[in-house]
Parts: C-alpha cells; structure tokens; sequence
C-alpha cells in the first residue's frame, strides 16, 4: 500500500502496533516468551496485525 493513501485510522492502528511490539518484546526478554502476560501480549498484537492487513486491502 502507498504510504500517502493510508488513512488516519491506518496510521494509528500501526502506532499502535509498534507500541504492543516493543512491549512485548520487553516482556518476552524480562519474563520469558511462555510466561502467559507475553502471550496476552502476542494474541492482541496478531488481532491488530489482522485487523490492520483487512483494512488495507
């Protein structure tokens, strides 16, 4: 998709998908990748990443 046709809602959501990222991956290097807050963390990143990828089609 071309950076210029993202819409605002585009460009939040993917804002918000980094934030979720780095937290993340803080708390998989902190309390390790099967502690359940870093799976929370991961199943709402992979519901963003989706909704994000459905909105840009």
């Amino acid at each position: 998709m071309d950076l210029a046709k993202r819409t605002y809602a585009e460009e939040e959501l993917l804002y918000h998908i980094e934030l979720l990222k780095s937290d993340m991956i803080k708390c998989g290097m902190d309390l390790g990748l099967d502690h359940p807050l870093t799976i929370s963390l991961s199943q709402e990143l992979d519901k963003l990443i989706l909704d994000f990828q459905m909105r840009s089609r």
